[in-house]
């Protein structure tokens, strides 16, 4: 398994436990006068919010409309289902491109050592992405039913569907559990509260969030105190 990231991919699985060494293995540069040249170590220090965009269209109107908001609003959102509903997840690696927060697995599954079965009907909350023994990448999971952790790899087929959930997330809850685009819908209360609102949004609260930016600060090795920050989707680096 290869054990190179892409800089996004490795601040999905790590940014709750940084500070991480890392070494550049494609370089890039970042500005006009600044480079990181393959081969150069890093310390990954901490993940921040650049910018959350909303967008929506009016009704009538093809022409998208787009907001930025900060990190810390305080307006709650309900996710709904980002594909039509009913819509299967084949694998693990399908599930992570929208990673619902909940789903239910329609096929019973097997590992390939035999250790482990997946069956069907077990509801999923999904709770990060990890890596394991030989650099594979894997889903953590809560198995709702028996209350226990469990580890998916990529290929497990369980056929997942996103289960509606009436919980309401902030943008903070949205952003730092799995940072993906998501279609929400504006709590009501939210909505009519004055204190709330976001300049600019319609009053149905119809929106997609879309991917957030992210900035990871960073300090070479050599010069430890010198910090910088650089846009997660950059380049490649192995841990």
């Amino acid at each position: 398994m290869d054990s190179t990231f892409s800089l996004r991919e490795f601040i999905d699985i790590n940014k709750d436990v940084l500070p991480e060494r890392v070494k550049v293995t494609g370089g890039v540069q970042c500005g006009e006068d600044e480079d990181l040249p393959t081969g150069t170590v890093l310390d990954l220090h901490s993940v921040h919010v650049k910018q959350i965009n909303l967008v929506y269209k009016e009704k009538g109107r093809k022409i998208e409309n787009r907001i930025a908001i900060h990190e810390s609003n305080p307006t709650k959102f309900q996710i709904l289902d980002y594909h039509p509903v009913g819509h299967v997840y084949t694998t693990v690696k399908d599930l992570i491109e929208v990673c619902p927060f909940v789903v239910k697995c329609n096929k019973t599954w097997r590992s390939d050592d035999g250790a482990f079965l997946l069956e069907k009907d077990e509801i999923l909350k999904l709770i990060r992405l990890v890596v394991g023994k030989n650099w594979q990448r894997l889903l953590e999971c809560k198995l709702v039913r028996q209350m226990k952790l469990v580890q998916l790899p990529m290929d497990c087929e369980g056929h997942f569907t996103a289960k509606k959930l009436n919980n309401f997330y902030t943008v903070s809850d949205l952003v730092h559990q799995f940072p993906k685009e998501r279609k929400l819908k504006l709590v009501k209360g939210d909505v009519i509260d004055e204190r709330n609102q976001i300049q600019g949004l319609p009053l149905d609260g119809l929106v997609t969030m879309l991917t957030p930016d992210l900035e990871v600060e960073y300090s070479m090795k050599e010069y430890p105190g010198d910090r910088h920050r650089l846009d997660v989707n950059k380049q490649l680096i192995n841990k």
